[in-house]
């Protein structure tokens, strides 16, 4: 069934103090990837919605099997981190500048 993303958020998204398990079975640490849907204000804060990605390295998780997206709200902003994925930083753009640059001593 097709959603606008705001049913989906009221629908399936749990506040970042409820209590709920990511990670559902297993113990592979707190790294989760995730898709920011939305930025919030709570309490004068920068808060974020968030949509948590099963890792394919990790055991399928319940809410993944039963095919239900696990959507987060009011998530920190502190406990969000961006990564690069291989070879798409700025650097590996064509025709950035990437040349060895000799200095003295």
């Amino acid at each position: 069934e097709d959603m606008p993303i705001g049913k989906v958020i009221n629908r399936y998204g749990k506040s970042y103090g409820d209590e709920f398990d990511i990670d559902d079975e297993s113990s592979h640490g707190t790294f989760w990837p995730c898709v920011v849907a939305r930025q919030e204000q709570i309490d004068g804060e920068d808060a974020y919605i968030v949509r948590i990605i099963q890792l394919k390295s990790n055991p399928t998780t319940i809410w993944e099997r039963m095919k239900l997206p696990r959507i987060i709200r009011h998530f920190p902003r502190e406990s969000i981190r961006h990564f690069n994925l291989p070879y798409s930083s700025d650097v590996h753009l064509p025709g950035a500048f990437r040349h060895h640059i000799e200095m003295d001593d």
